[in-house]
C-alpha cells in the first residue's frame, strides 16, 4: 500500500471525525429543522468544485441512479 493511500485513509477518518464533532456543535445552537435545511448546502461548497475541476458530473446507468434513491 503507498502512502499516498495511507494519507488518503487517514484524511478520510479525520474529516469524518470532524463531521461528527461540528454536527454536536451545530444542533446546540440552532434548530434540527435548520441545520438539516443548511447541510446540503454546506456539501455543494465540496461537491461543486470537484465536478468543475474533473470533467463534470458523470452519472452511471439510469437503474444504478434508481437504486441510489430507493
Amino acid at each position: 500500500m503507498g502512502i499516498a493511500a495511507i494519507l488518503l485513509t487517514l484524511g478520510a477518518a479525520l474529516s469524518w471525525a470532524l463531521t461528527s464533532v461540528l454536527m454536536k456543535l451545530g444542533l446546540q445552537r440552532m434548530s434540527k429543522v435548520g441545520f438539516a435545511a443548511i447541510r446540503p448546502w454546506m456539501g455543494l461548497l465540496f461537491i461543486v468544485p470537484y465536478a468543475f475541476l474533473t470533467k463534470g458530473f458523470q452519472f452511471g446507468s439510469p437503474r444504478l441512479i434508481l437504486v441510489a434513491i430507493a
